[in-house]
């Protein structure tokens, strides 16, 4: 058995640790750090015990001394890209402790996603000798509830409204998210619809709702709406997105991987990225359509979103036969 630790609120982690179980639940349990009870590996002695956490926390040093007692060596998954890491600099000291409890004996080493130069990244900053070579699963189709008798339905999506567009603006407020450009960008795309009502649909922080909201651009823009949602858990955003969202934005600046967008492309949602988004696996990036280069520039994006809503039908199958692809095991 291998337990996948996660901390609480690590939700591109826990995403991940999902599709493992998913996977192979007989093989892969998910539990959070909060409910792990050591107890438990001594009663699976019977059976190769693994222990893997996702990302770091400083809470897993108690769990990890712990482990060691039992004679376990938890292997570490490490999620940020050098970009991501640039960010927020203090990933690197958690990068350069981590290495050094490698170096201590303490953990079998970490696992980053063996594609988009990651790898060769880590081994640039610290070392290749303790980086551990894992097979990331396919995705689940039950990641969004597409899922069907074993198959995935390719069928594209059909604007609800002709008057009007809803986007969808979900992520964090960190500045690697892209919040303000990608909001400016739907002002723009509503002065060129002035036809229709455009309703942006975020779930961004209070300050960063505020900030979009007394922009003086926004109020002359006769034609554009927010919709504040809050913070929404899995299964409600799932729900959110496939009742509510026609176009979704994630124009990001670093990711490790965007669950976010992938959710949305499974459902068919025509999903406007720009290359960090790392969707893929190997040397494929499973964005056929549509990508933006210059992630600093709203016009781009706001040309991005006019394409998908001209194009709608197309976008929406195109996104959907990449996913499929993908599921497949054919990229």
């Amino acid at each position: 058995m291998t337990y996948l630790v996660v901390v609480k609120g690590y939700a591109g982690t826990k995403t991940l640790f999902e599709q493992f179980e998913a996977s192979n639940p007989e093989k892969f349990r998910l539990v959070y750090l909060e409910d792990f009870d050591i107890r438990v590996l001594r009663e699976d002695r019977d059976e190769e015990v693994d222990v893997w956490l996702g990302s770091w926390h400083d809470n897993y040093a108690g769990l990890i001394e712990a482990l060691n007692k039992e004679g376990v060596k938890p292997i570490v998954f490490w999620c940020s890209p050098l970009l991501q890491m640039s960010f927020k600099p203090i990933e690197f000291k958690m990068l350069w402790h981590l290495y050094g409890l490698y170096k201590k004996g303490h953990i079998k080493g970490i696992s980053v996603r063996p594609y988009n130069g990651m790898v060769e990244e880590i081994s640039l900053i610290t070392s290749n000798e303790w980086i551990i070579p894992i097979e990331y699963p396919i995705v689940p189709l039950s990641l969004t509830g597409k899922e069907d008798s074993g198959e995935f339905k390719v069928e594209s999506r059909k604007i609800r409204n002709d008057g009007e567009v809803h986007i969808g603006l979900f992520c964090s407020d960190t500045v690697r998210k892209n919040p303000y450009v990608q909001f400016v960008a739907c002002l723009d795309f509503a002065r060129r619809v002035t036809s229709k009502q455009v309703i942006v649909h975020t779930n961004v922080d209070k300050e960063t709702y505020e900030t979009f909201h007394d922009m003086p651009g926004f109020a002359s823009t006769d034609n554009i709406r927010l919709v504040n949602t809050g913070w929404l858990d899995d299964k409600q955003y799932v729900f959110y997105l496939d009742k509510n969202i026609d176009i979704s934005l994630q124009v990001t600046l670093s990711e490790g991987f965007n669950y976010a967008a992938l959710t949305t492309m499974c459902l068919g949602i025509p999903t406007v990225v720009g290359w960090s988004a790392s969707i893929g696996y190997g040397d494929f990036v499973l964005y056929p359509f549509p990508v933006v280069d210059n992630y600093w520039s709203p016009v781009e994006i706001a040309d991005q979103i006019l394409s998908c809503l001209f194009n709608y039908s197309e976008a929406s199958l195109c996104t959907l036969r990449g996913v499929k692809e993908m599921m497949e095991g054919r990229v």
